[in-house]
């Protein structure tokens, strides 16, 4: 049975993203460092190429650490738990999607971090 439910979403996404196989490139504009107590703004560039539909964007930031939307390009922003959440339903027509928001440090955040990301495209 649950062979059946896999091989039914394996060929959803193949037929109804039918971009599902190209390559989507992400760049992570941020500063080096932050200092405790500070603000910094994050970019993140999204060359999607002809890729249209829904659309996911998460990125773990480390305790102490907290993110504010400015330019969100049309997504569904929220950060709960540390997690950066970004959503389409329908990513906008350019090839190359560009959102910024910034994150603060807490003032007593110490220690050495890095950020990742995960994008999800259909």
């Amino acid at each position: 049975m649950v062979r059946e439910y896999i091989f039914i979403i394996l060929f959803f996404l193949y037929f109804e993203c039918p971009s599902f196989t190209q390559e989507v490139n992400i760049k992570m504009n941020v500063p080096e460092h932050i200092q405790a107590g500070s603000d910094i703004t994050v970019e993140i560039e999204l060359n999607k190429g002809e890729r249209g539909g829904l659309a996911r964007f998460q990125q773990q930031l480390p305790k102490g650490i907290t993110a504010t939307a400015i330019n969100l390009a049309n997504a569904d922003f929220s950060f709960e738990k540390n997690k950066i959440t970004l959503i389409w339903l329908k990513l906008p027509d350019e090839s190359r999607v560009k959102v910024v928001y910034s994150i603060h440090a807490n003032k007593h955040l110490k220690g050495e971090f890095s950020i990742g990301g995960e994008v999800f495209i259909c």
